[in-house]
């Protein structure tokens, strides 16, 4: 509970025996990724971390890297406005990717759920999917603890 409602982390969170006995991580989300905010968010939730936890306690904590997520998406609309379809499907991706938590996969299929279900879309498909620069063939991609899926701004329209 103590790592609840962080000023500078969108999340944090525990996770205990993960080297053996003895040990935890804790998984920071940084609310930005630039220099300042990550020292205050780790400097944030070891404050409100070490009273609450055993002093023996040897405690990682890991500021996930940053896998840049880039999508080749086709759409079509027959009476739609395409500017704005094609923003409301990013707006919606972006919050599914950039939310997706350790231990869960990235899944090509919500991603065509998302697009299809976007009002006036009437036909909706994934090209490709780049992580980190290389097209990535498999429909689902675990968030490992290590890292941290982000939607590049830049979608790929066809």
């Amino acid at each position: 509970d103590s790592l609840l409602n962080l000023e500078y982390a969108s999340n944090a969170e525990f996770i205990p025996l993960s080297n053996g006995s003895g040990t935890a991580s804790v998984y920071i989300i940084p609310k930005e990724y630039d220099e300042e905010i990550i020292a205050r968010a780790l400097e944030e939730v070891k404050t409100r971390i070490e009273p609450v936890v055993s002093p023996s306690l040897y405690i990682e904590y890991i500021i996930p890297k940053i896998k840049r997520i880039v999508l080749h998406l086709h759409v079509e609309t027959k009476d739609g406005d395409m500017n704005l379809i094609r923003s409301n499907i990013t707006d919606s991706l972006k919050e599914y990717i950039n939310a997706i938590p350790p231990g869960e996969h990235l899944e090509v299929g919500e991603i065509s759920r998302i697009g299809i279900n976007t009002p006036g879309v009437s036909y909706f498909q994934v090209l490709q999917m780049f992580v980190d620069g290389r097209e990535e063939k498999e429909t689902k991609i675990l968030q490992t603890l290590d890292s941290k899926f982000i939607l590049d701004e830049e979608i790929i329209w066809s």
